[in-house]
Order: C-alpha cells, then sequence, then structure tokens
C-alpha cells in the first residue's frame, strides 16, 4: 500500500510517497497552467455534449432536467449543429494526453520504480497493489488521477488501484471495532424526489441486483402529504438506525458545498446537508456503516465530509452526471458488487464498461465515478458464503431439533403409527365418496355367509361350532367354485363324519374348499382341520391367524401355510376366466397348489423382503401393506345370513358358480382361543361407511377385505412417517435456505407452502388411489416443513 500526496503550491506541485515503515519520497513538479485551460474545455465540451442528446436508457420519457444536480455553473446550451460529441472526445484525448505527459516527467521516475518493486514483490499473485492519493487543492483534486497509466516498462507495474483520501481525518473509522453479527449485509436507500427524473429506476436496480445477497428494507423517500421537516426526520432517524447498516445508497441531486460537507437534494428546491446529518451518520458509523454510494452530482465535498467523519468507504461522481448515465453506471456497479468483487474493484470494473463498451453513447462517463477510502480499512465486499455457513444454515436450530426429535419419537412408536395410519385410512375413505370413486359397474364375486346369533337360536353348539350346521351350509352351498371356512376345525369331533360326508358331496360336483388353519401361540405348531375333513384330494389350508387390523398377511413362497384369503383368491383368478366364467380345463386342485405356490403373486410392488424384515428387527413394520378399509364394505363383499340362506328356497339365485364363498362368524363369542377374539372395534373408515360408531368388525371381513385385494393384485402400500419426516425436514432446511439467500421472498414462501401443503394432500390423495396404491403419510410431513419455516417467518414479519 502507497500514499501519495499531491499539493500545488503557487505553480509547483509537491508528490510525497509514503509507504513501508515510515519511507517516503519527495519531488516537485512545475505546474502546467496548460492542464487547468484543457480540463475547463473539456468540462465545457462534457456539459454541453450531455445537455444536447437524447440518450435512451430505458421506456421513461425524456426531460429537459437531465442532470442529477443544481443548475450547471459552466457551460452553454449550443445550437445542436455543433458536433459536441466530436469536440467532447478530441477535449478529453488532449486533457489525458497533457495529464499524462505531465506525470511522465522524469522527476518521478523513483517514484514510478518504488511501486514497480512492489509489483515485483506482488509475484504471479492476483493481489492489487493500492494507491492512495489526497489532492489539494480542490482544482488538483478534480483532475483524473484514476486514468494515471502506470503500464509503462520502465515501471512494469502489475495492477494498481487507485483511492482518493481527504487531506483532513480527524476520526479514527470504527468498522474493525464492530464485531458484524448480521447475516447478511443491511442497505438503507434514500432516493431523493424529482418529478422530472425517475429515481425510482435506481431502486429497482438495486433491489434486482443485491435482493438475494442483502437485506434491503424499503427505500426512504418524500411520501404524499409528508413536510419536508417529518422527511428529513426520517432520514435522520433511518440513519441512525438499532440495527444498523453496512451499505448507504442515496440516489439524488447532490452539489458541492464550502462549509457544510456537501448537499443531497431530497425534493424539488429542498436539500438536506451532510453536517445536518453527521450526528446520525456517525452512529451509523459504530454501528456497521462502511460503504457509501453517492449517485448524484459533484459529490466531492461529500465524500471528504464522511470519510472525515470516520466512514471506511464513499463513491461518488466528482462532475455533473447525467440521469441515463447514473442509471448505467449503478447497473454495472452492482453486477460486479453481487458478484462478490469489492466496492474498489466494482467501481473500476464499471468505468471500465463506460470506457470500452460505452464510449461511444456515453463519452468521458468513465472519469466521472471516484472512490474515497480510509486507509486503514479494506473496501467492503459482500462475501460468499464459506461451507460452514452453508452447513450452519442447513443445520437444524435448537427449536427445530428439538421439534425434530420429538417428531422422530412419534414416528417410531407402533401405536402412534396405527392411530396415524387408521386418520389416514379414514380421510381415503371421505376422498373417496367426495370425488366419486366408491361406485363401479363390475359386481363383487365374494359372498360372505354370516353365522349370526339369530342363526344360532336353535343351535346351542357354538365352542367349538357344529359340525353337522356346517355340513348343512355347505350342502346349500352346492355349485360354488371355492368355498372358504373362517372356523378352526380343530380339535376332532365325534360329528366330525358328518361334516366330511357333506364336504365330499359337495367336492364332487366341482368346489374346491379351503379350511382355516391357526398356529398355536405357545407352541408355535399348526393346528389344521382333520383329514377326514380336509382332504387333500379337494381342499387347501390356509392360515386365519390375524397378526394386525390394519396389516396384510404377506404372502411367501417358503410358507407351509399361505393365507386363507390369498388362498380363495388365487383358486378363483386360475379358475375363472376374464369373462367370469368357470375354466373347463385346467382347474384341478393340483393345478392350483402348483399355481400358488410357484407364483406367489400378487405381492406388493415394493418388495418387503428386505426392507420390511429389516423394519420388524427394530420394531417397525415399514413397507408393510395394510388393509385398504378406505373401499365401502358393500363394494368389498355381499353377505347373507347362515339362517336365510338355509331357509331360502333356491340359493342357486344368487348364481354361487361366479362367488367366492366364505363361511364366517359372526357373533360376539367367536374366537379360536378365547371368547370374542375374532372381533375388533371397528377402523374408523368402516365406521364411517356404517355410519356407526360402534361397528365391530370381524375376522371374517377382515380376510373379505384381503380376498378383494388379492384379486385386484392391489396392495397398498404405505411409506414410513419417519422417511417422509427426514424428507420433509430436508425439505424445510431448503426452504429455509432459499429464504435466508433472497431465492424466495416472504410473501412466495407463504404461498409456495399453502399451495405446496393442498399439492402434496391432493396428490397423496391421488397415489393411494391410483395403481401405483402407496400411501404418502399426509400429517406429520407437512407438520415437519411447517415447523421448520413458520419460525422464520415469524420472525421476519416481527
Amino acid at each position: 500500500m502507497f500514499y501519495l500526496r499531491v499539493q500545488r503550491i503557487e505553480h509547483s506541485c509537491l508528490f510525497e510517497l509514503f509507504w513501508g515503515q515510515g519511507q517516503r519520497l519527495s519531488k516537485t513538479l512545475p505546474f502546467p497552467d496548460l492542464l487547468t485551460t484543457l480540463y475547463q474545455q473539456w468540462e465545457q465540451a462534457y456539459i454541453n455534449f450531455y445537455k444536447t442528446i437524447n440518450i435512451p436508457l430505458n421506456s421513461e420519457p425524456e426531460t429537459k432536467d437531465i442532470w442529477r444536480g443544481k443548475a450547471v455553473a459552466s457551460g452553454s446550451i449550443a445550437p445542436r449543429k455543433i458536433d459536441w460529441h466530436g469536440k467532447l472526445i478530441e477535449a478529453e484525448t488532449r486533457l489525458l494526453y497533457e495529464f499524462h505527459c505531465w506525470l511522465r516527467n522524469s522527476e518521478l521516475f523513483e517514484i514510478y520504480d518504488r511501486i514497480a518493486i512492489a509489483s515485483r514483490a506482488a509475484g504471479e499473485s492476483e493481489t492489487s497493489i493500492d494507491l492512495f492519493i489526497t489532492c489539494t487543492p480542490i482544482e488538483v483534486a478534480r483532475l483524473p488521477w484514476e486514468a494515471w497509466e502506470f503500464s509503462s516498462e520502465s515501471a512494469r507495474v502489475k495492477k494498481i488501484r487507485i483511492a482518493r483520501v481527504p487531506a483532513n481525518i480527524r476520526h479514527e473509522s470504527a468498522v474493525h471495532q464492530v464485531k458484524q453479527k448480521r447475516r447478511y449485509p443491511r442497505i438503507l436507500v434514500i432516493l431523493g424526489n424529482d418529478q422530472k427524473l425517475n429515481f425510482q429506476e435506481d431502486w429497482k436496480t438495486i433491489k434486482q441486483s443485491l435482493n438475494r445477497l442483502a437485506e434491503i428494507p424499503d427505500p426512504i423517500g418524500l411520501e404524499p402529504k409528508k413536510s419536508i421537516d417529518d422527511f428529513k426526520t426520517k432520514i435522520s432517524q433511518a440513519i441512525a438506525d438499532e440495527q444498523g447498516w453496512d451499505v448507504l445508497i442515496f440516489a439524488g441531486h447532490g452539489n458541492e458545498t464550502q462549509m457544510t460537507g456537501g448537499e443531497l437534494g431530497i425534493a424539488p428546491g429542498v436539500s438536506i446537508r451532510v453536517s445536518e446529518i453527521a450526528p446520525q451518520l456517525a452512529i451509523a458509523r459504530e454501528r456497521g456503516l462502511q460503504f457509501a454510494l453517492f449517485n448524484s452530482c459533484s459529490g466531492l465535498s461529500v465524500a471528504e465530509s464522511l470519510i472525515d467523519l470516520g466512514l471506511s468507504q464513499v463513491a461518488v461522481m466528482r462532475e455533473p452526471i447525467h440521469n441515463r448515465v447514473a442509471q448505467e453506471f449503478l447497473i454495472q456497479f452492482l453486477k460486479e458488487l453481487a458478484n462478490h468483487n469489492d466496492v474498489h474493484q466494482s467501481l473500476i470494473t464499471a468505468c471500465q464498461h463506460l470506457k470500452t463498451e460505452k464510449n461511444l453513447t456515453y463519452p468521458s462517463a468513465h472519469l466521472i465515478p471516484s472512490l474515497f477510502r480510509h486507509p486503514e480499512d479494506k473496501p467492503f465486499q459482500i462475501k460468499p458464503p464459506s461451507w460452514r455457513q452453508l452447513v450452519r444454515q442447513i443445520l437444524p436450530q435448537r427449536y427445530q431439533a428439538v421439534a425434530l426429535t420429538i417428531l422422530v419419537l412419534i414416528s417410531w412408536q407402533l401405536p402412534i403409527q396405527q392411530w396415524l395410519l387408521e386418520r389416514r385410512v379414514l380421510v381415503q375413505a371421505i376422498y373417496r365418496q367426495a370425488t366419486l370413486r366408491t361406485q363401479t359397474n363390475k359386481s363383487t364375486p365374494i359372498l360372505l355367509v354370516k353365522i349370526d346369533e339369530e342363526s344360532l337360536e336353535k343351535e346351542p353348539q357354538i365352542r367349538p361350532i357344529s359340525r353337522t350346521y356346517l355340513g348343512r351350509l355347505i350342502e346349500r352351498l352346492s355349485g360354488a367354485k371355492v368355498i372358504g371356512v373362517d372356523y378352526l376345525l380343530y380339535p376332532p369331533t365325534n360329528d366330525d363324519t358328518k361334516l366330511a360326508r357333506s364336504v365330499e358331496n359337495v367336492a364332487k360336483r366341482g368346489t374346491i374348499f379351503v379350511f382355516g388353519a391357526s398356529q398355536d401361540r405357545l407352541t408355535q405348531k399348526w393346528r389344521y382341520a382333520p383329514n377326514a375333513i380336509a382332504n387333500p384330494n379337494w381342499s387347501l389350508s390356509g392360515s386365519m391367524t390375524v397378526r394386525g387390523l390394519y396389516y396384510a398377511e404377506l404372502v411367501s413362497a417358503f410358507d407351509s401355510t399361505q393365507p386363507l384369503s390369498y388362498l380363495l383368491a388365487s383358486i378363483y383368478q386360475h379358475c375363472i376366466d376374464s369373462s367370469n366364467n368357470i375354466k373347463q380345463d385346467g382347474c384341478s386342485l393340483k393345478s392350483v397348489q402348483l399355481h400358488s405356490l410357484s407364483s406367489p403373486s400378487p405381492l406388493p410392488r415394493i418388495s418387503p423382503k428386505f426392507t420390511t424384515y429389516l423394519g420388524y428387527s427394530l420394531g417397525q413394520m415399514w413397507l408393510h401393506p395394510i388393509v385398504d378399509y378406505s373401499l365401502p364394505p358393500d363394494r368389498v363383499f355381499t353377505s347373507i345370513s347362515a339362517k336365510d340362506l338355509l331357509e331360502r328356497a333356491t340359493p342357486n339365485s344368487l348364481d354361487l358358480s361366479q362367488k367366492i364363498v366364505l363361511i364366517i362368524p359372526n357373533y360376539l363369542t367367536a374366537g379360536i382361543d378365547k371368547e370374542g377374539e375374532d372381533n375388533w372395534s371397528a377402523p374408523a373408515a368402516i365406521k364411517y361407511w356404517y355410519n356407526h360408531p360402534h361397528q365391530i368388525l370381524t375376522g371374517g371381513e377382515y380376510h373379505a377385505y384381503l380376498v378383494n385385494h388379492f384379486l385386484n393384485q392391489r396392495l397398498v402400500i404405505p411409506l414410513p412417517d419417519l422417511w417422509l419426516i427426514l424428507l420433509a425436514a430436508l425439505v424445510g432446511a431448503g426452504t429455509v435456505y432459499l429464504e435466508q439467500n433472497r431465492f424466495l421472498q416472504r410473501q412466495k414462501i407463504v404461498i409456495v407452502l399453502i399451495a405446496g401443503t393442498v399439492i402434496y394432500s391432493l396428490l397423496s390423495l391421488e397415489l393411494y388411489i391410483s395403481s401405483a396404491a402407496i400411501a404418502l403419510p399426509i400429517f406429520l410431513p407437512i407438520s415437519t416443513i411447517w415447523i421448520y419455516v413458520l419460525p422464520r417467518l415469524l420472525k421476519q414479519k416481527s
């Protein structure tokens, strides 16, 4: 870092270079009067050119007042026949040529050499060498020092960044004393008020460029029906805001003053002096204000007074600036700032853009901006987030971690899972009915023959069920292709021969039987109907053990006893063709056995072999198929009481040849090992369909639902709440990250969350009904996202 003081004393200029540990060089050059003349000629051509042109930048209509300052003191409106563009280019060329010739005086070679040594020491690094220049008096300061060329071979310098420093700095910069706790820099925008110039374009540019990188409240501007005094008070209070600011941007008129540190035009004919807001600026400096940009005219005195107050950096326009040029500069400057360049490099790049890309449209505009810096401070920069910051943004905060832990623990409890699953199916039932998805033209092939209390009025023997009574029912069901008996006919009784005779008579007419089997809870041995009844020539044994009211029995080729419901569906599928007609060939018991064992289908489309069994080892029911009670019972089965069946004169009117008949108990004491165990309080969906709060679901009805699922090759797979909670946590963390990094505004996030909740809920309901048959949990995942995001939104609102 080098510090150069240039002081004009009468007709000479004193150059003093300071660097390192107190090293200094002092050189004196005569100051050429021609340089002053050329500057005045350039200034006149510059002002006249921009007064006489129309340079469109946007759709806003051009106005006569094109300057961001008061009436220009020099220059005059000339006839349009004068080529002011050419005159300006010529004046700029002559001014810069004379300026560079003066600076290449041999007296300054040693100064060049000292800077070249520092350049060589920098090597191939990208570090720039900062040169701070203080110029007095103001006539010397007006010269375009930023255009000083250091690329001569003698100097062999690499990259010099020129910044200005005022002659007087009475206050220490407070930036290095402020411990920044803000995640994003805060930017205060103050807009002047002028009906002829649209400063709102500056606000749009700021918002579009930095919205994702900084916190930018609404700009401070003159409101209708507000007095000027109130406006000045509002500006003062905003500058001294308790939260502090990192950047101050002013867009409006500006002008130099001798004693008040410059003035800022805030309303037509009304200005606020820098000296008026000096106390508030000092407070803002202590609270972190580092950089100020005054996109207005003639800001030399404004910059010097602010650096004197202790601000770190101030960017100003040294000369009058055309409104469109000021907007173009701001666009490029903020673009570079958004790319995480510091303000010094951003200003240099923006000026380079005006010089190379816009010089024909905006000649000499690149000579106008200047950056004043406090020598002790690094230039302000919106730094990109580090990987640690990114990780901290993604990791849950304390309240989020607590909430997530509670949700995970809730989702791990099987009783809570079952309760949530029951409500999930209830919602699905209501949705089916609301969307008319319960109607179908296809009648159900499942017929339940219910042995109820009324049927048993004349049959006192219930435990065990009377074999003679069962035989009578079976004989009345002659002609059915498949009959299932949801009774454990074990242990043998003296009446077994009577039942066996009835079964044999019906079997000889082509009926295949499936008798219930059960596994002893203590010995784990299977209990089957006696061979006299369940003759292997015409019957199979199927498990009627119900392990869970809401979970379906899994089919496995390795199990010795397949579920009763699966065997009934398998026989029906094997013996009835697509037109519901009985197949004449290939419906032997042997072929059915081979079909059911070699092709244990339908299985869930999500294989439970690994994940489900892994869940079992952890005490979970991951991906275990469920019984879909969202279907109304009348779509699943038809029923007839045993009494009605026996008393019906013509049972053949039931068209038994196309039915799966299942004889089931339907009384309160039904059970295998103890009374009543075959009955459960019905799931919420069944109560909804029956419109009865105390409805009972029997084991036979449970089997009927499973037969329906197997027939239609449709087993609903519920995705675990735990999985979706963790996924929702990631989505919530991502949403918070997008909001924190300004990719999404708060209002948009609220809309997205509400819309996302509705869309996800509808998607879950539709996915359940679809051929995919997947039940996405709704309540806990949605709650997880809202728990993540809502506190952030409420904090922003407050």
